[in-house]
């Protein structure tokens, strides 16, 4: 059998599973293809151009030949006359895809005639047995669920989510008549970043009863760190000894600087801000850090600093409203949730961590730690994933 991978760019979020796909279908037999360049600005954001001998351009002559022909084709572009050729040719496509209906605009796109065409479009070839659809998270799974029930005129139906823990390639329904066929077919799907780095990395954390709690990304003003600022300058008020560390640049930095001032404290406790560094840098800090904490409102469509920082071990505080943390994070057990923009409720859950630490001691938070850990390496896992998915398309 021939499988090929065609999305935009080739990404570290993808590339992890493709490789362990590509030697279980053999590398003679799996092609992923890119329709554009690395981009040098992804190389400022710690990206690297990967290469292997199963990575084409789109542009050459046999990647575009397989992609109309191989058995089964993975793609996250939206080109659905590509879809219904293969179908006529009796070929097998799975669809990969993020929120449709990101903020601002959300489901006000269908009043766009182009947009609205497009997604009738997509719908008549999600009918068919030979496309099943793999969504980046449960929001992307209710999204297009939605955009179905929408276009049949029900406004306020949403698609029932089973209970967690989530899993690669799960169903998200059961097998019952009420749901049309190809949420039936969907199968959950995710980001899987490279863990070359597990069990290589010293631990760094020390034993103070200051929590560590890092952030890292670009500052922009949907990603809300200003609530992770709030949360931890209020605990510095109140005498808890936290330390936060956030490392980026962006629109929202200058803002930040003026909102954090000058918080430093006794034992390292405090706000600092730092510039962009190397991924492998941000790892060293996330194996010295206590908990990372992930504050996107819902433009977050998943957020594969979360798998990163897992799979460190930091016990993961995120919102219920970013893709990652809502699909990864089991409340409680591997991690946190609270809602964007909530820094009390934030700032309530640090408060906890911080008791816990100082009370309890190591033991606590080893056992949140390797809950987290397990969550990447074990399921989320990209060789995992990829052996699970190669069962699937095989059988």
């Amino acid at each position: 059998m021939q499988f090929a991978f065609l999305t935009n760019i080739v990404s570290p979020h993808q590339v992890p599973w493709c490789r362990a796909f590509a030697q279980l279908a053999g590398e003679e037999h799996f092609r992923y293809i890119a329709t554009e360049p690395f981009h040098p600005e992804r190389a400022a954001m710690g990206w690297s151009a990967a290469t292997a001998p199963w990575i084409h351009p789109l542009d050459e002559e046999h990647s575009r030949k397989t992609i109309e022909t191989c058995d089964v084709l993975f793609t996250t572009q939206r080109d659905f006359d590509l879809f219904e050729r293969r179908i006529q040719k009796n070929l097998r496509t799975y669809y990969l895809f993020e929120r449709w209906f990101k903020p601002p605009f959300g489901a006000c796109r269908l009043l766009h005639p182009k947009y609205f065409a497009m997604c009738r479009h997509a719908l008549r070839v999600f009918s068919s047995p030979l496309v099943t659809l793999l969504p980046f998270g449960i929001y992307a799974a209710t999204d297009i669920f939605r955009l179905h029930q929408l276009l049949h005129g029900r406004l306020f139906s949403r698609l029932p989510l089973p209970n967690p823990p989530f899993l690669p390639l799960m169903p998200l329904v059961q097998n019952e008549s009420k749901y049309p066929d190809f949420v039936k077919r969907m199968r959950l799907w995710g980001y899987f970043t490279e863990q070359k780095l597990v069990g290589s990395g010293k631990n760094l954390r020390d034993s103070s009863d200051c929590l560590k709690v890092l952030w890292c990304g670009r500052m922009l003003n949907w990603k809300h760190v200003e609530t992770l600022v709030a949360a931890c300058r209020g605990m510095l008020e109140l005498g808890i000894p936290v330390s936060l560390e956030l490392i980026g640049d962006g629109p929202e930095r200058r803002k930040l600087e003026k909102w954090s001032g000058s918080w430093l404290g006794k034992e390292g406790a405090g706000i600092r801000i730092e510039d962009p560094m190397p991924m492998a840098a941000i790892r060293e800090r996330m194996r010295a850090s206590d908990v990372y904490v992930l504050c996107s409102d819902s433009t977050e469509g998943w957020g594969a600093v979360v798998n990163e920082a897992m799979e460190e071990g930091c016990i993961l505080v995120g919102t219920r409203e970013a893709g990652s943390a809502a699909t990864l994070i089991q409340d409680g057990k591997n991690g946190y949730l609270f809602p964007a923009q909530n820094a009390p409720e934030l700032a309530k859950i640090l408060t906890l961590l911080a008791e816990a630490k100082k009370e309890q001691g190591a033991q606590a938070f080893a056992t949140m730690r390797k809950a987290s850990q397990e969550t990447i390496t074990g399921p989320w896992n990209p060789a995992n994933a990829a052996k699970a998915l190669h069962r699937e398309v095989t059988r």
